[in-house]
This record gives structure tokens, C-alpha cells and sequence, in this order.
């Protein structure tokens, strides 16, 4: 949409567009940002955050940078079965808010929502680093934290998977993973993601050291004999050091040594099971 009034072109901060007609004008998406990026600077300035409700969820008009957290309502159940958004989602997501945090709220009917449920539901977001809500059917009432019987029983999935999905986050997700992955069965899809900067001098996040990736096995058979490469200079992995892997979400989380190489070997992995590696030097 092009707002052609002479006012808005004279006060606009933005550079001129023309319609389909050739009349010149200020395109609407610009004057939507103007004013979010006021009451983005107001709020800042305030020391508190902006949020942005239902974005990169449907295609609109969504301003990367406005906002400090970002999320959406979402609904996983059709017919009383799981059904999760794509990976494309999840990684579009992911991509368009960067390291901050992105939430969603899931309105569904609990009665038929299992805990297998929401062992996925946690899996999944973990896998992104997105952080899971839990709300109702109607956006209203039956509310998931009001049924005692409901949490509790879900409480052990909390304890095991909401405690790495801080740590990812606190690390910080980057878009290059400089790591890749490979297992015996070729066409095994994996979700590789990787959080922190690791360990090179040109570190963006100030801190001492930190280094996380999130692996997920997307196929419906478990995965066997797969091989994590990383980029030992790129992460900063220095040679003739001695550097530590270990699985910090998975009951049965392993330990290892990482090979000279780079590489992380993984016996097994389950289905649609969530890995968080945490690669830290030996001591």
C-alpha cells in the first residue's frame, strides 16, 4: 500500500516509491516502521522490552530489530493428533529473530494432549531454541497450569529439557554452525544448530568461552554410527588441547573426548530425539 498524500512524503524519513500507476508516494510499511521504531526506542529507554505477538507465523508485515522478544498462540493437535509445524517454520523463526528469544503459547484441548506430547513439544523447541507456553483450548479457560494433575505428570520433562534450553540461549544462537553432520544411513534428515561462540578471539559475546550445538534426528528410525565434524578453527578449537563433548539433555547423555579431527562420534540417536552437545576444554 503507497500513501500518496504530499503531507506524508514532506515529514517522511524514508526515500520516495511510486504504484503500479507511476505516482509517488511513501510506501505504508515505512510509516509502520517510523512509529515502531519509536515506541521501540521509548520502551528501551524505559529499561524494559517490547514484544511482538503472532510473528513470522503468517505471511505480514514483520520488522526484525523492532522487537527485544517475539512469539505466537499456536495450536499442534488436529483431530486429537500431534501435528508440529515443519522444520522450514521453526528455522524460518529462528532465523528472523536471531539470539533473542522467540515463545510460543500452545492453545490446545488437554484432555487429549499426552505426555508424549509434550515430550515433542519440548524436544522440537529445544531443538530451535524456542521456548515453550502452555495455555488452553479457547485462550481462556481449563488453563494447562491450573490442572495440577497435568503438570505434575509432566514435570520430569520440565526438569530434563527446560534447564539446557537456558543454557543454549544464554550462550546465544549463531546462524553459521561451522559443524556438519553425517551418519551411515545417507538419507537421515538432522536439525543442526549452533549456540555461543565458541572459543576464537573474535568472540561477539564477551563471555569466556561457550559452545553448544542442538542436533535433532528428523527421520522415524533411530540413527546409528553419526559423525559431528566441526570446524576446529573456526570455533576456535586450538590444536594439541584437549576438549570435552558432553550430552546435557538426554537421560543417558554421553561423555567423550573430542578427536583431533574435529570429529563427535554418536552410537545412536532415537527419533525425533533432541542432543545438546557441550563442547568445553579439558582441565
Amino acid at each position: 500500500m503507497v500513501n500518496l498524500r504530499a503531507t506524508s512524503l514532506r515529514t517522511s524519513a524514508h526515500p520516495p516509491v511510486f504504484d503500479v500507476e507511476g505516482n509517488v508516494g511513501v510506501l505504508f510499511a515505512q510509516s509502520l516502521f517510523s512509529f515502531l521504531k519509536i515506541v521501540s526506542d521509548t520502551v528501551r529507554g524505559r529499561g524494559q522490552y517490547l514484544f511482538g505477538n503472532a510473528l513470522w507465523d503468517i505471511p505480514q508485515l514483520s520488522f526484525p530489530g523492532i522487537f527485544d522478544v517475539s512469539g505466537t498462540e499456536t495450536g499442534w493437535q488436529i483431530d486429537g493428533e500431534f501435528h508440529p509445524p515443519t522444520p522450514k517454520q521453526h528455522r524460518f523463526k529462528r532465523a528472523m529473530t536471531a539470539a533473542q528469544p522467540y515463545l510460543y503459547l500452545m492453545d490446545t484441548d488437554w484432555n487429549t494432549w499426552t505426555s508424549g506430547d509434550t515430550d515433542q513439544y519440548l524436544q522440537i523447541c529445544l531443538a530451535y531454541g524456542l521456548w515453550p507456553g502452555f495455555f488452553s483450548a479457547d485462550a481462556a479457560s481449563a488453563t494447562y497450569f491450573t490442572n495440577a494433575s497435568m503438570y505434575n505428570r509432566d514435570r520430569p520433562l520440565f526438569q530434563q529439557f527446560i534447564p539446557p534450553l537456558r543454557r543454549i540461549n544464554a550462550a546465544g544462537w549463531r546462524p553459521l554452525t561451522f559443524a556438519k553432520v553425517s551418519s551411515t544411513a545417507a538419507t537421515t534428515p538432522f536439525q543442526l544448530e549452533r549456540w555461543g561462540d565458541g572459543f576464537a578471539a573474535n568472540r561477539t559475546d564477551g563471555s569466556s568461552g561457550e559452545l553448544f550445538f542442538t542436533l535433532r534426528c528428523l527421520g522415524t528410525a533411530p540413527s546409528t554410527n553419526v559423525m559431528l565434524t566441526l570446524d576446529r578453527e573456526e570455533l576456535g578449537i586450538a590444536a594439541g588441547a584437549k576438549y570435552m563433548v558432553d550430552e546435557i539433555a538426554q537421560t543417558a547423555g554421553a561423555s567423550g573426548e573430542l578427536a583431533e579431527d574435529g570429529v563427535v562420534k554418536l552410537d545412536h540417536i532415537a527419533a525425533n530425539a533432541t542432543l545438546v552437545l557441550q563442547v568445553k576444554r579439558a582441565h
